[in-house]
């Protein structure tokens, strides 16, 4: 019984050493996107690329304007991030090391009022008379 014990006990020791290596070889980007106010802005989109290979991952923040991308492989990365009615805004050359955990915070400044023109085709009418 004791033996089983041991056992059990040596498994999850090696289990969370692992996950610990797992999580060493990675790194992550998190930041706050704000206003020029200093207000926070929810619901903004996100996106995270590596430059080397091409690893996309969208995000949108919380309430509180927060975003994170952990787990993200060692490398050189680009952020930019989106929101209806603001200017968009791009970090490039973000260098992420073993464990690292980048910090990117955003001031997003308000854009201008752009027209969407939505183009429908119909077929004519046709006069019978």
């Amino acid at each position: 019984m004791l033996r089983k014990f041991i056992v059990a006990i040596a498994l999850v020791l090696m289990a969370g050493s692992a996950f610990a290596q797992s999580q060493a070889a990675n790194g992550a980007i998190e930041g706050t996107i704000s206003d020029s106010q200093g207000g926070v802005l929810p619901g903004v989109t996100v996106i995270v690329t590596n430059t080397n290979t091409g690893l996309e991952r969208s995000l949108v923040t919380n309430e509180l304007g927060l975003f994170r991308a952990p787990l993200l492989p060692i490398g050189t990365y680009r952020v930019v991030a989106e929101l209806q009615g603001f200017k968009k805004i791009q970090r490039d050359n973000l260098n992420l090391s073993v464990g690292e955990t980048a910090v990117v915070n955003v001031t997003m400044e308000v854009g201008t009022v752009s027209e969407t023109v939505e183009v429908t085709s119909q077929a004519p009418a046709v006069d019978l008379g």
